[in-house]
């Protein structure tokens, strides 16, 4: 009984909500909101040249700072913010540069609350900008799977992450999906857990971010729009363009098993339609940042649901320009690597992409330490954390932050570690990790006083990991036991018959940034010392 009067309203709610009505026209105007009342006054005037948007076509405010745009029910109309301007924050430092147009609300009966109905069209919609001084220089926090699942993972992310970006001074934060797990009702604690950072904080929807309980992908953001507004769109600071993507297809409840749907990385025509047209008002020098979800290809696992399957229509789209940076989450593993041929990529222009990882790390699991938080080791061995990115221009840098961990903690030696025999080092290879390795960078080791030797870079599952996930397994759930491939690793043969007694090595990574990155340990061979 209850699955059919489900099915029925479900019935109802896609003819209501589905049906097109007759295209309004939206009028607006962008304005200077000099004294930052939210309010249009007489002394105010409109901005021109501001591009505005309804989630599907582009428009530039005329001279008075005026567009219109068509418009039809479920649509957000929403500015993207120019270099030299500020958008609104509202108390939990979420930018408001949008407007809703839901006139009959979220279809019922939604398992977490979604947008009340806005009624009819306003006959002028406001939007302030506020100008400020900026400068081509900043930086900004950007990571990746916050993903709390209950309050306790709230309080883990609040302590081990939040606590840990508050020593650095950035002009905004970025959240590359999976803002929760699932549990959507989180999103309260989580804002306010990163209102605390003090500065604008920007959002992208995830795969646990979805009202699972509808029928299809056009449901699946009703929380996420009520809580942080458009699921894409694109704002500037300096001379770069950022644009947010959201790149997970739903399939609708599965009536017949009674669960979630599937899902894959897709970008709907609309989306790249709207992409298309938000680039035509981007100059050619600027940088084009791209953040979404689920990666547009990664060098880890083919299947559908970890890569961008139409990314072919997003590579056309950007074939052309000179400068590109993708940003992903999702896969809980860092991965840096130059777009190519092997994923469909044939332009010479250099477009890198970037994952930072997660910050829950392997989904907040582990034995904790003594602050009582989990050691969140991800999958791949790297720690969880956070990316710090310095733009300067059109030109970025960028920096792992472990959380757990002091900053300069950015490798890893697997083997050699500990006190073992002679016989140990025979076939057995030096391996290291370096978290946030990746293009062209180079590693060497240096035993004792010896020379330096180059090592070789291995893509396989990092064996200290294997190791910790079985000896840690009261503490980590089974599914997540499988250790990752890891995309930052490197190896040399070990030296044999070293002398017993005591050793060091150090190990020295240089990345394509030019960081170099250190790490020295001390190591043991038993045996009887001449």
């Amino acid at each position: 009984m209850r699955r059919t009067f489900f099915l029925l309203i479900t019935f109802l709610c896609l003819i209501l909500f589905s049906a097109v009505r007759a295209e309004e026209i939206a009028h607006g105007i962008v304005f200077n909101d000099r004294n930052a009342n939210g309010v249009m006054d007489k002394d105010e005037a409109g901005i021109a040249g501001v591009p505005v948007s309804n989630q599907a076509e582009v428009v530039l405010t005329d001279k008075n700072g005026r567009f219109e745009l068509p418009v039809t029910d479920r649509c957000i109309i929403f500015l993207s913010k120019p270099s030299g301007y500020q958008v609104p924050l509202d108390d939990k430092n979420l930018p408001q540069f949008y407007y809703r147009h839901f006139p009959k609300g979220s279809p019922a009966g939604l398992q977490f609350p979604g947008i009340e109905p806005t009624g009819d069209l306003p006959k002028l919609l406001t939007f302030p900008l506020q100008k400020i001084q900026e400068t081509k220089q900043f930086t900004a926090i950007i990571t990746g799977d916050p993903q709390p699942a209950t309050d306790e993972h709230l309080d883990f992310f609040r302590d081990d992450i939040i606590s840990d970006m508050l020593q650095h001074k950035t002009l905004f934060y970025l959240a590359l999906g999976d803002i929760v797990w699932d549990n959507l009702s989180l999103y309260k604690r989580y804002t306010e857990a990163v209102s605390k950072l003090g500065r604008v904080a920007y959002n992208v929807h995830g795969n646990h971010d979805m009202n699972f309980h509808v029928p299809s992908d056009e449901f699946a953001t009703e929380t996420f729009r009520r809580v942080f507004g458009p699921e894409y769109y694109s704002f500037d600071y300096g001379d770069v363009h950022f644009v947010i993507l959201e790149d997970v297809a739903y399939q609708g409840w599965n009536e017949k098993e009674n669960k979630k749907g599937q899902y894959t990385g897709f970008l709907h025509n609309k989306q790249l339609q709207w992409l298309r047209n938000d680039l035509k008002f981007v100059p050619e020098h600027k940088l084009i940042v791209l953040s979404k979800h689920i990666p547009i290809a990664t060098d880890l696992s083919a299947g559908d649901y970890n890569r961008v399957t139409n990314r072919d229509e997003l590579f056309d789209i950007l074939k052309d320009r000179k400068k590109l940076l993708a940003l992903s989450g999702h896969t809980h593993t860092t991965e840096a690597f130059k777009f190519g041929e092997r994923h469909g990529w044939t332009s010479e222009n250099e477009f890198i992409s970037v994952n930072p990882g997660a910050a829950c790390g392997a989904w907040w699991s582990g034995p904790k330490d003594i602050r009582g938080l989990p050691a969140a080791m991800g999958t791949d061995g790297s720690p969880n954390g956070y990316y710090i990115f310095e733009f300067d221009g059109n030109n970025y840098s960028y920096r792992f932050h472990p959380a757990n961990l002091q900053e300069a903690d950015q490798i890893s030696v697997t083997f050699p570690r500990g006190k073992f025999t002679q016989n140990d080092t025979v076939q057995q290879h030096i391996i290291v990790n370096v978290f946030a390795g990746g293009i062209d960078t180079k590693v060497v080791y240096q035993i004792d006083d010896g020379s330096p030797v180059e090592m070789t870079y291995t893509k396989m599952a990092d064996p200290f990991v294997v190791h910790y996930m079985q000896e840690n397994r009261d503490w980590i759930a089974d599914w997540i036991r499988n250790s990752a491939m890891s995309t930052h690793l490197w190896q040399a043969e070990m030296p044999k018959y070293l002398s017993p007694g005591m050793h060091t090595i150090k190990i020295v990574a240089t990345d394509h940034q030019k960081h170099e990155y250190n790490k020295t340990t001390v190591f043991e061979i038993e045996g009887k010392q001449e």
